[in-house]
C-alpha cells in the first residue's frame, strides 16, 4: 500500500472523498497526515470490573460502561492507571477506495503513555475501511501511567490515509521492515504528574536505566540503537508488537512454565506489546523511539523491540518534516 502525502491528502478533500468536520488547515496537515484534535473525554465507571460479550452485543453496550469527565475549562485531569477513550473533535468520512490508520502524534506518545484507538464507529478496523456512508469520530483509548492533563482542542492523534497500488503502480511499490533494538532506556518516576501543554523533557519524568529485562508492568520509553533518515518518497510505521520475523526469537524467552500453552507457542504477538511514540513522517531524520510493554514475561533487552515498516508515499509531499510551520520537535534527534 501507499501512503497518501500532504498534497494528495488536500486534493482528496476538494473532490470531496475525504470529509473532515471541522476542515483542517495550517499545522494540521503534516508530510503525510492529519492531525486530529482531543473533543468529549470518556472514564470507565469505577464499578465496571467485567465486560460480558455475548452473541448480541452491540458497539452501543460498551459505551454504557463508560461516563463523561468534566473538564475545568479545556483542561481535563487523568488519573493514574484508569481507562479513559478520547472522542476526536473532528467527524470523518473517507471513500471506500482508500484505507485508514490512526496514531498518537509522537509528543502525546511521550505523555500518555499507553494509547490505542480501537473502533470509529462501524469503521472496519482490520485495516480501516468504512464500512457505510456516515461522518464518525474517532475514539482512542488511552491508560496513564501517571496523573496527566490534556486540553480539548489540542493535537494528539495523527490520521494516515493508505491506497492500494494500482497496475501503473505496481512496478514502483516496494516496502521494507527493519527490525528496531534498545539504545538508551528510560524509566517512568513514580508520582509524576504530566501536563501536556508544556515543554517535555523527558529527565524530568524518566530515569535513564541500565537493565537486562524490560518487565512488566513498568513503563520505558526506548530510544532506538538504530538511526534512520526518510526520504520524502517514504513514510514509516512501526509495528505494534513482534510480527511472524521477530516470533522465532521471542519464543526463545518463554519461560518452562508456559511451554505447554499452545496458543502462546503459536502467537507470541499476545505476549508482548510495542507502541511507538508517532507515525515516522517523509524527512525525519534521527532515532526512534518505542514505548515495550511486556503482557506476560520479561523480555531481554537485546530483543529486537519493534519493527519499522517502510511504506512508498503517493503524491508530492510539499513539507518534510522539519520544514518551517510544521511545529516539528524531533529534528535530526540524536
Amino acid at each position: 500500500m501507499f501512503v497518501l502525502s500532504d498534497s494528495y491528502l488536500k486534493s482528496l478533500i476538494k473532490k470531496g472523498e475525504l470529509e473532515i468536520i471541522p476542515e483542517p488547515e495550517g499545522v494540521a496537515f503534516q508530510p503525510s497526515s492529519i492531525d486530529l484534535r482531543i473533543g468529549k473525554v470518556f472514564k470507565q465507571k469505577d464499578d465496571i470490573k467485567i465486560i460480558e460479550i455475548t452473541d448480541n452485543y452491540q458497539p452501543e453496550d460498551y459505551w454504557n460502561t463508560l461516563e463523561e469527565v468534566e473538564s475545568n475549562g479545556d483542561c481535563y485531569t487523568l488519573e493514574k492507571n484508569k481507562l479513559y477513550v478520547i472522542e476526536s473533535l473532528e467527524k470523518i468520512k473517507l471513500s471506500p477506495d482508500y484505507f485508514l490508520e490512526f496514531q498518537q502524534r509522537s509528543s502525546g506518545g511521550r505523555r500518555f503513555c499507553f494509547a490505542n484507538s480501537f473502533s470509529v464507529g462501524s469503521l472496519d478496523f482490520s485495516f480501516g475501511k468504512f464500512s457505510d456512508d456516515k461522518h464518525k469520530k474517532v475514539e482512542y483509548c488511552i491508560y496513564p501511567f501517571t496523573k496527566t492533563k490534556i486540553y480539548k482542542g489540542q493535537r494528539a492523534f495523527q490520521l494516515i490515509v493508505f491506497k492500494n497500488p494500482t497496475n501503473e503502480d505496481s512496478n514502483n511499490f516496494f516496502y521494507d521492515e527493519i527490525k528496531l533494538h534498545a539504545g538508551e532506556v528510560f524509566e517512568l518516576k513514580e508520582d509524576v504528574e504530566i501536563d501536556t501543554k508544556k515543554k517535555f523533557e523527558i529527565e524530568e519524568y524518566y530515569e535513564k536505566v541500565k537493565i537486562n529485562k524490560i518487565e512488566p508492568g513498568k513503563n520505558y520509553l526506548v530510544k532506538t540503537d538504530e538511526k534512520v533518515k526518510i526520504s520524502r518518497h517514504t513514510a514509516g510505521l512501526i509495528l505494534s508488537g513482534p510480527s511472524t520475523k521477530m516470533a522465532d526469537e521471542f519464543r526463545e524467552d518463554i519461560p518452562p512454565e508456559w511451554h505447554d500453552i499452545d496458543f502462546l507457542r503459536n502467537y507470541i504477538p499476545l505476549s508482548f506489546s510495542c507502541f511507538n511514540a508517532g507515525f515516522v513522517d517523509p524527512g525525519y531524520e534521527g532515532n526512534l523511539t518505542l514505548q515495550p510493554h511486556p503482557n506476560l514475561f520479561p523480555i531481554p533487552i537485546e530483543r529486537p523491540l519493534g519493527l519499522l515498516r517502510i511504506f512508498p508515499v503517493k503524491g508530492k509531499v510539499e513539507r518534510p518534516y522539519g520544514s518551517k510551520g510544521l511545529d516539528s520537535k524531533y529534528v535530526k534527534r540524536n
